[in-house]
């Protein structure tokens, strides 16, 4: 069994994985549009950012 410090620990890393990899999507999204001129791929690049900091 866990912990509650231990759970709270595997929590935290699993969120900071979660908040980097909505970076990388956010970043490949507004690249592919910059590449692009995608209007499409712009919307889909923005929005995983709208999702951070939400619980």
């Amino acid at each position: 069994m866990t912990t509650p410090a231990e759970a709270r620990r595997i929590e935290q890393r699993s969120l900071r994985f979660g908040v980097g990899a909505n970076a990388v999507m956010a970043l490949a999204g507004f690249s592919a549009h910059v590449l692009t001129g995608s209007s499409a791929l712009l919307l889909d690049g923005l929005y995983p950012p709208c999702w951070w900091g939400r619980p």
